[in-house]
């Protein structure tokens, strides 16, 4: 063998041992990969006034319209107030726990009274790891299924004032707005409105990359136009994106 070819099988023993300790260390705990460090945490501020609101949010920019972003069309078979056949949606992602939607829903009622081209979509956005807001986004479609979309329209409305999200306050809740005691239980008690809820909360996650609860989505019907507002915005400002968009 040629010096030449000593000094190959040389280096090549090298690395094959290097190697095989390398592998014997790795393997043995002593390399350990830098942890990942935690996703940090968003709080929220303790928000009770809109006034409140607009002082945390103001100068806020207007959305831009981003094609990436989309949610479901507007549907039939969605939670509509207002004209089915209105020129833009505001379609409203929360759950109903969340006390910023009870501050804000009734100023919502307001921009729809002042605009007769605007409708209003409520979608389910529950934590899914909460039970309470779980069973409450249940509740909510199970009156729908029950009693049709008036009476889910005014069971929302009665349940943001009460908030209060007990199993009897959504059942007497729902009896206090003319659904049966009786349907109402036995749809909450087979769960078969789980499935819906966490694919309306799917949907917005995964077409329109919505992480964020509340998170209003703007769908201008002629056009496909979608903006989408994120997190704690006042109704003057819902009411400058719908007059940019017309």
């Amino acid at each position: 063998m040629s010096r030449g070819h000593k000094v190959w099988l040389v280096i090549f023993l090298l690395l094959l041992v290097a190697a095989g300790v390398g592998l014997y260390l790795y393997r043995s705990g002593y390399f350990v990969p830098a942890p990942v460090p935690p996703e940090e945490q968003v709080i929220a501020p303790e928000i009770t006034s809109t006034a409140e609101i607009e002082q945390y949010t103001g100068g806020k920019a207007i959305p831009v319209a981003d094609p990436s972003r989309t949610v479901p069309p507007i549907d039939p078979d969605d939670h509509i107030r207002g004209s089915a056949n209105a020129e833009i949606s505001m379609v409203e992602y929360t759950n109903v726990n969340n006390p910023y939607a009870s501050l804000i829903h009734a100023d919502l009622i307001k921009i729809l009274a002042a605009n007769d081209d605007v409708n209003w979509v409520f979608r389910q956005y529950p934590r899914t790891s909460n039970a309470a807001d779980l069973l409450a986004a249940e509740a909510t479609e199970c009156v729908a299924s029950v009693s049709g979309n008036d009476v889910f329209w005014r069971y929302l409305d009665a349940l943001l004032v009460r908030k209060n999200f007990s199993r009897e306050t959504l059942l007497s809740t729902g009896i206090g707005v003319g659904v049966s005691r009786t349907e109402f239980e036995s749809c909450l008690n087979d769960g078969t409105k789980r499935d819906y809820v966490i694919l309306d909360k799917r949907d917005a996650q995964v077409k329109g990359k919505i992480f964020v609860t509340p998170t209003f989505v703007f769908i201008d019907n002629r056009t496909g136009e979608t903006r989408i507002a994120e997190g704690l915005n006042t109704s003057a400002y819902f009411q400058e994106i719908i007059r940019v968009m017309r």
